[in-house]
């Protein structure tokens, strides 16, 4: 499962640039067209080396709108080099999640999901949070919202599991 999670998140932010590109120089508004199991499965991949946060999210969700504030506070804490952070989107509203991200400002890149991606990861509940060691193994799962100090803490200790 920690592999097939790895190889899921890992398709598209690199066909965007998006993991490599400086954190400053990242604009609100990309959120790319809904991505599929294979391609969320090659951003895992493409992440290779880093600690990987997943965040699954819907625009509609109170504590997932919440929690955004906490993930884009410790977003800035970690280089772009050592930490991947992914939104996943269950919107079925390209045009809801589109006003969102503008309004949050997000400093990290979000994915619309396809459909395939949430079975395929077994969301039961959101917000759902995973971080995944450098070596692509499963460090945290948690259902429900995070707040910034456990998801900086849980970081730390998933970059250390090299």
């Amino acid at each position: 499962m920690r592999k097939l999670i790895v190889i899921l998140l890992a398709v598209s932010a690199f066909a965007f640039g998006l993991f490599t590109a400086p954190q400053k120089t990242f604009s609100a508004p990309l959120v790319a067209p809904p991505i599929s199991l294979a391609q969320f499965d090659k951003l895992i991949t493409d992440a290779a080396g880093k600690a990987v946060v997943i965040n699954v999210f819907a625009s509609w969700c109170g504590p997932c709108r919440n929690e955004i504030s906490e993930l884009i506070r410790v977003r800035q804490q970690f280089p772009v080099e050592q930490v991947a952070f992914i939104g996943l989107s269950v919107d079925n509203s390209m045009h809801a999640l589109q006003k969102f991200a503008v309004a949050r400002n997000f400093n990290y890149p979000i994915f619309q999901d396809d459909g395939s991606i949430a079975p395929a990861i077994r969301v039961s509940a959101i917000p759902l949070n995973i971080i995944l060691t450098p070596d692509g193994n499963l460090f945290l799962r948690q259902e429900g919202a995070i707040n910034e100090e456990k998801l900086s803490g849980a970081i730390k200790g998933a970059l250390a599991a090299r």
